[in-house]
């Protein structure tokens, strides 16, 4: 009975290892397919599949101008979606600025220039921003701002 008893206290450590290893198994299993849950639901989840509206360069800093300037710069819009995105409306903060799109569609993968032209008639002197909002269809970011800074100043008349 005492040696039954001996092998008895000996084996519990071996059988708490073995335990042990089947819950960090059991543990690194559950790790594993949560992280391929997530980075699926990143890649296929709601609204993947969907338009996608993207600007690799929303911000234009046309530096220091004359307040008789005018501005032009064309901003690119993508779609970097699966489905036509469909461009809502572009307004501008301020009636000094413009812009014109050729289009309301623009198809999967492709790209739409936005040209927009700003009148620096009427500002004051000093740091200038101006903002465009892009409305679309993108259901997962459907409002994009564009912007366009720079500072203004007067020249000074020609000496005589």
């Amino acid at each position: 009975m005492a040696a039954q008893e001996a092998q008895t206290v000996e084996d519990r450590p071996a059988k708490r290892r073995d335990e042990l290893q089947r819950w960090m198994i059991a543990l690194a299993a559950t790790f594993c397919v949560v992280a391929v849950a997530l980075n699926l639901w990143a890649w296929f989840g709601p609204g993947s599949w969907g338009p996608r509206l993207q600007c690799d360069a929303p911000h234009f800093d046309f530096g220091e101008r004359d307040v008789n300037d005018s501005i032009d710069h064309e901003f690119a819009l993508t779609n970097t979606g699966y489905q036509d995105l469909l461009i809502r409306d572009i307004s501008a903060d301020c009636s000094c600025v413009t812009a014109k799109v050729t289009s309301v569609t623009v198809p999967p993968r492709k790209s739409l220039i936005v040209p927009v032209h700003i009148s620096l008639k009427n500002e004051q002197n000093g740091d200038l921003r101006r903002r465009l909002l892009v409305q679309s269809n993108d259901s997962v970011n459907p409002q994009l701002v564009l912007t366009l800074s720079g500072r203004v100043h007067r020249s000074r008349p020609a000496a005589k």
